[in-house]
């Protein structure tokens, strides 16, 4: 999350006016707040259903997350580069 973080925040930098932007920040720390308050209840309901009270579950469910995240971003950042970029690398 050390990287995520401050690439969320220069995210909301460059795409809001500057007069939005100290707003953006606190909505954006208030969702993230908001979802790890969730998080431990969604993941323990998710993991009961998928494999029973096995701590197991747990660790199934936070990794299919990641591997969600880290397709969704390695997509992203694919379509993002122009052709030119692919064929210098």
């Amino acid at each position: 999350m050390m990287m995520v973080f401050p690439q969320i925040i220069t995210n909301i930098i460059s795409s809001v006016s500057p007069a939005a932007i100290t707003l953006c920040i606190a909505i954006n720390g208030a969702v993230v707040n908001i979802g790890q308050t969730l998080a431990p209840y969604v993941v323990t309901r998710v993991s009961y259903i998928l494999s029973g009270d096995s701590v197991r579950g747990r660790y199934y469910v936070c990794t299919l997350i990641l591997m969600l995240i880290f397709a969704v971003s390695a997509v992203r950042t694919i379509g993002r580069r122009s052709p030119g970029d692919l064929a210098a690398a």
